[in-house]
């Protein structure tokens, strides 16, 4: 995929995967939006990108609010005058035990990997058929391909995500491409693991 003169959204973006794939992105030529629920942090990948001859701005977005997520697709928009790429990579993690999860940690969970899935590509998605053109790509995580000891939420909300993005993958007016990622930190691990 070329970048240079495309415009990215990344969500989850002012630290760890999200915050290196902005400044991988903007190096490269695209214009990145940062976007994330920590301010300072976001904003202080802007500032390096910006200082390297990077375009890049920041939004405040919590990736479970509808209206949020409505107001940041625009944002991106008026900023850099369209959108071509959608990084899904904010989420959440709990590794707790089945019987030991409550209902509220279940439905924060979800919302935070799934329902925010289905936000950005609700509102994403249709300025990206206007254009004829777009991608849309999902950090998702080998929790979402075979379950895993102590983890039957979190490896429910990645499977969830990840047949959300095979799905999305049939809809040819999105430039025929939807792309998934599983590169969670086991999958890192395993890499830096066969490196050595």
């Amino acid at each position: 995929m070329r970048l240079e003169g495309k415009v990215a959204l990344i969500t989850g973006a002012a630290s760890g995967m999200g915050a290196s794939t902005a400044r991988i992105f903007a190096r490269e030529g695209d214009k990145v939006v940062v976007a994330d629920q920590i301010d300072d942090e976001g904003k202080k990948v802007v500032a390096d990108i910006t200082q390297a001859n990077g375009a890049a701005r920041f939004h405040h977005l919590d990736v479970t609010n509808e209206p949020n997520w409505r107001s940041v697709v625009a944002a991106a928009i008026s900023d850099f005058g369209k959108l071509d790429i959608l990084v899904n990579n904010a989420g959440a993690a709990n590794y707790k035990n089945l019987i030991d999860t409550s209902a509220e940690e279940y439905d924060a969970l979800m919302d935070a990997n799934m329902k925010s899935s289905f936000l950005f590509t609700r509102h994403a998605a249709p300025v990206m058929i206007e254009q004829k053109g777009g991608q849309i790509l999902f950090i998702s995580s080998v929790a979402g391909l075979q379950g895993y000891a102590g983890e039957a939420v979190y490896c429910a909300s990645k499977f969830a995500q990840i047949g959300f993005a095979e799905q999305l993958a049939q809809l040819v007016l999105i430039n025929r491409q939807c792309l998934r990622a599983a590169l969670g930190q086991r999958r890192v691990a395993l890499v830096h693991e066969r490196a050595d």
